[in-house]
């Protein structure tokens, strides 16, 4: 094979990636064919800063695809309890309305803003159309208001009454009506005053927030087709739909990856139109009701993501990544392309490998994993490696070898017997000593899929091949899928198979097919005031702990309030007498209030770290789907890992309640040092800027979130290094 002249730094020069493509050749189609109304600007649409290439849903720009329509997007969540401008500004809500003389004559409604102010529960009222803004306004505090629900021809409205506040003997209640847009935006309006002051509705009116939960959506079960092959530098076979790719419309989501994709006359990789045929080929094999979601390429290394056109709409925060691992670390013929991605607000990351050849370079391979997870980035938290952020398909040619004799190997094949060559096979014992933690392959019934003689490109192959003397090597499952879901997450895998029919490489593909249960986000929902709580949290048979053990808790939900900020509260944890390894702290651990629907919470993790003065020992993440759907704390146990090898495990109780009355946390300023048995309640969490800063020993004070009344925002750090 030849290998790629070395890149050009990454300073100097502007990489494309097919994303970046794809947006800029839509923006260029809806111009010839009118497009959409709104004039689509691709050069807004991409991101670009190093060796990550970040799209933010690019299905939005598919107006042919889509319709023009928006991915639909979970409830918003308010923290009103935020002592931060950088939160407190989210507590504001603007909603449109209409101001009538009464519920009787509705005639000549008044265009009206309301902004209902969560955090110092208010509501200000404005007149749009006023010559002054300021003499048109009036703020009302929510204690001193009742609300009274009524309809008029089909109209949806509401009667809002000052009460007597003061002990003044001549007082008389105003009264103002207003109508909605439609019975929705009443009903977000009125849960959300309701969640934040229970006394502002009249018994009469809580018809309107009697439900408890965001209404439940029917099981939406998408089918992944996952698969891997290395192409061998070959041209690829002409019988690639129906041998390999199903081409009946039984797939939701296709994720192909491929090694030693052949480049062309330019083998340097670096300006090659390889990528684009070779997605091309696939566009067509699959057919046109299906639509590429992201593609990434990294020299002979390329990733293609697509999805049925019903899905489009369904994906939000898309992102990808590569990580070169061959020689210096910077050429591409070893290493990962990587795509991450919403699927109705379940996060997936695919990772498309090619590790290290040969049979004794196995610590390599080992090594090659550890370096991919550690450089690969998605979200916002850098250190939480994003195998504890998504549920994670790992596929590729791994190169682990079946260590045997060929000649023998090769008999065990033709007599059927696979179980021989299993038990000598690499990755799975490697897997048994620490790598990959919590991965899972499905059963392998198939013949080993590496090293054949290649077939031309229109040969069809009805059988099996031979397996290859040239080089003497050993057969082997070099060509792997596997999974490790996140939890909460509910994911089937359902076949597990090799298409040897397509016989151009000296490999055979390989495909995982697997049922996802990610249900639509649904419309609507009561807002009410929840509190997280986090109780007894326990580390145990911690691998060479240090000095000075701390737990850090991230909260990845709150960036859905402010982007590009990391948030997280750190406590001390106290060794347990007689046990090595084991640490626990004994109190209880509050984060808000906030204001949401259930619906926010049950997609969404809460990211624990541990770590000592010296080094980070592991990470891991706990779903809080069980957490808001209960009345009692959840009891978790989860591993912690780190660049996939376990470290130990952590234990604790989560819930997530409704906060009754004046419930709430209190403002937290600094990363605390909690003693066992104390209790740290939060309403408002710390804001990491530097990784180096967060190995901070218990007592230092750090509040970055310090900021002023006016509005000034803490600066968020680099975007390079971001956490």
């Amino acid at each position: 094979m030849v290998l790629h002249k070395a890149p050009i730094p990454v300073g100097k020069r502007v990489r494309q990636g097919k994303g970046e493509d794809a947006l800029a050749k839509e923006a260029k189609k809806q111009d010839r064919e009118g497009g959409s109304p709104t004039k689509f600007d691709a050069g807004a649409e991409k991101g670009l800063k190093g060796k990550a290439l970040t799209v933010v849903n690019p299905m939005n720009t598919l107006n042919k695809v889509t319709g023009g329509a928006k991915s639909a997007e979970i409830s918003p969540l308010y923290f009103p309890g935020a002592k931060s401008s950088a939160l407190r500004a989210h507590a504001g809500v603007k909603i449109l309305v209409y101001r009538v003389e009464s519920p009787e004559d509705i005639s000549d409604p008044i265009n009206i803003m309301f902004k209902l102010d969560l955090a110092g529960k208010t509501l200000r009222t404005s007149n749009p159309a006023a010559a002054s803004q300021k003499y048109s306004r009036k703020y009302y505090p929510l204690k001193a208001l009742d609300v009274e629900l009524w309809e008029n021809d089909g109209k949806f409205g509401i009667s809002m009454i000052e009460r007597q506040t003061s002990c003044m003997c001549f007082y008389s209640p105003v009264e103002r009506d207003y109508i909605f847009s439609t019975e929705e935006d009443r009903r977000f309006f009125v849960t959300l005053i309701h969640s934040v002051d229970d006394e502002v509705l009249p018994a009469a009116a809580l018809e309107a927030v009697k439900q408890s939960a965001t209404p439940s959506t029917e099981s939406d079960n998408i089918r992944l087709f996952v698969s891997t092959w290395n192409q061998g530098d070959t041209e690829v076979s002409k019988n690639l739909a129906g041998d390999w790719l199903p081409n009946d419309g039984s797939v939701d989501l296709f994720v192909i990856g491929t090694q030693e994709s052949k480049l062309g006359k330019d083998s340097t990789g670096l300006v090659s139109n390889a990528a684009n045929a070779w997605f091309k080929t696939l566009q067509d094999a699959v057919g046109d009701d299906y639509v590429a979601v992201a593609t990434r390429n990294m020299f002979q290394n390329f990733l293609w993501v697509a999805t049925k056109k019903e899905h489009a709409n369904k994906f939000t925060q898309v992102e990808t990544y590569q990580a070169e691992q061959g020689i210096g670390k910077v050429w591409g013929n070893k290493g990962g392309t990587a795509v991450a991605l919403r699927f109705n607000g379940y996060k997936m990351a695919f990772v498309n490998t090619h590790l290290a050849a040969h049979a004794e370079k196995w610590e390599k391979r080992n090594e090659d994993i550890q370096e991919i997870v550690a450089n690969v980035h998605f979200g916002n938290y850098a250190q939480v490696e994003f195998v504890n952020q998504y549920t994670t398909f790992w596929l590729g040619d791994l190169n682990y070898r079946v260590e045997m004799d060929r000649e023998e190997a090769t008999a065990c094949v033709e007599a059927g017997d696979l179980a021989t060559l299993l038990a000598k096979e690499q990755l799975a014992q490697q897997m048994e000593a620490g790598i990959l933690d919590g991965f899972i392959e499905g059963k392998i019934t198939f013949r080993p899929t590496y090293k054949f003689d290649p077939k031309p490109p229109v040969f069809i192959g009805t059988e099996p091949r031979k397996f290859s003397a040239h080089k003497d090597r050993t057969p082997s499952w070099t060509d792997r899928v596997l999974m490790r879901p996140m939890p909460g997450h509910s994911i089937t895998q359902v076949g597990y198979d090799s298409a040897f029919k397509v016989q151009s490489s000296d490999h055979d593909p390989v495909f995982a097919t697997y049922d996802f249960d990610a249900p639509a986000i649904p419309q609507g929902g009561n807002y009410r005031r929840f509190l997280l709580v986090l109780s007894g949290l326990t580390v145990s048979d911690l691998t060479a702990p240090g000095p000075n053990v701390q737990i850090t808790i991230n909260f990845p939900f709150l960036d859905d309030i402010k982007k590009g900020i990391k948030f997280k509260h750190t406590i001390a944890v106290n060794p347990v007498p007689n046990k090595p390894g084991s640490f626990k702290n004994g109190g209880t651990f509050k984060l808000g209030p906030f204001v949401t629907t259930a619906e926010f919470f049950r997609r969404r993790h809460v990211t624990l770290r541990v770590k000592d003065k010296n080094e980070r020992h592991g990470t891991t993440s706990i779903s809080l789907k069980d957490a808001v759907e209960s009345d009692d704390p959840q009891a978790f146990d989860s591993p912690l890992t780190r660049r996939t090898y376990r470290r130990g495990k952590i234990s604790g109780t989560v819930i997530v309640k409704v906060a009754g009355g004046t419930e709430t946390g209190v403002e937290m300023g600094h990363d605390s040092e909690e003693e066992e048995g104390a209790d740290a309640d939060v309403a408002d969490a710390d804001m990491e800027t530097d990784e180096e800063d967060d190995a901070a020993q218990p007592g230092e004070t750090k509040n970055p979130l310090d900021a002023d009344e006016e509005g000034d925002e803490p600066e968020p750090e680099n975007e390079e290094e971001k956490e």
